[in-house]
């Protein structure tokens, strides 16, 4: 039942004069790679997840796994146009010690990835900051950019004022300005409830993640976000990223910068 309810594409493969043949599949891998049993049972492994162009990998690692390594890692598997963390999970006979059938498991990280690759470009933005002569415009795409990736309507950056007692908004989302009526800015001696996170997150050097304000007494009344991540920019301000939905950022969102 575990096997066949599976989330992850996995095949119980043998090998067959060297050859890895699929004997099994779960419904996930079915999907994944063929479609159906006679696209995938009795044929080798390599050939079902590996075009020709990655054939040569594909066999070199149901080679090494014949030979008895534990091997997992990232890999991509173009008949299916994805990336996976692929693991192999081979069982060895218990009187010659040779390995002749095993599980292989693939988990579809092709989102991960992606997103991952979204926000190291947010990363990108928001390191650069303060080496361009624009900070205001680098700062608005970066706002943009966590808007369209994160799903964080409500972002802005903030900056500390020259007298250094107010996190001024330097660029903020349109929904922040639609929701709030303009930009807002965080005066330290402020008794705001909002105010408290986002100066305690720049003094401390530290991301201070909200998963739910509904949670935190003095928020819960006090803002219409319902989750968000407060990223300070070194010792120049802060990044806040948040959206009107609970739980909204997993632990690849918290790294910002």
């Amino acid at each position: 039942a575990v096997f066949e309810n599976a989330g992850d594409a996995i095949a119980w493969v043998e090998f067959d004069d060297g050859v890895p043949v699929v004997r099994d599949a779960n419904p996930a891998f079915r999907e994944t790679f063929g479609g159906s049993d006679t696209d995938v049972i009795g044929r080798s492994i390599d050939r079902v997840v590996a075009s020709d162009q990655r054939r040569t990998e594909a066999e070199s690692l149901s080679r090494r796994v014949r030979a008895g390594e534990q091997l997992s890692g990232e890999v991509t598997r173009d008949t299916s146009d994805r990336e996976f963390l692929w693991r192999a999970a081979p069982i060895a006979d218990d009187d010659t010690g040779q390995v002749d059938a095993g599980f292989a498991i693939y988990t579809d990280i092709t989102e991960r990835k992606r997103r991952e690759q979204q926000l190291e470009a947010l990363q990108r933005r928001t390191q650069s900051l303060f080496e361009t002569d624009s900070v205001t415009e680098t700062a608005r795409v970066a706002v943009e950019t966590a808007d369209e990736m994160l799903d964080a309507e409500l972002s802005g950056v903030h900056l500390l004022s020259d007298d250094e007692e107010t996190l001024e908004a330097v660029a903020v989302t349109d929904s922040v300005r639609e929701t709030l009526g303009g930009a807002p800015d965080y005066p330290r001696d402020s008794d705001s409830p909002t105010v408290q996170p986002v100066w305690e997150a720049f003094q401390r050097g530290e991301t201070i993640t909200i998963e739910d304000t509904e949670e935190w007494s003095e928020l819960a009344d006090a803002t219409v976000a319902r989750s968000a991540v407060i990223q300070p920019l070194d010792d120049e301000g802060v990044f806040v990223v948040s959206a009107t939905e609970p739980a909204a950022f997993d632990e690849t969102d918290e790294r910002l910068t």
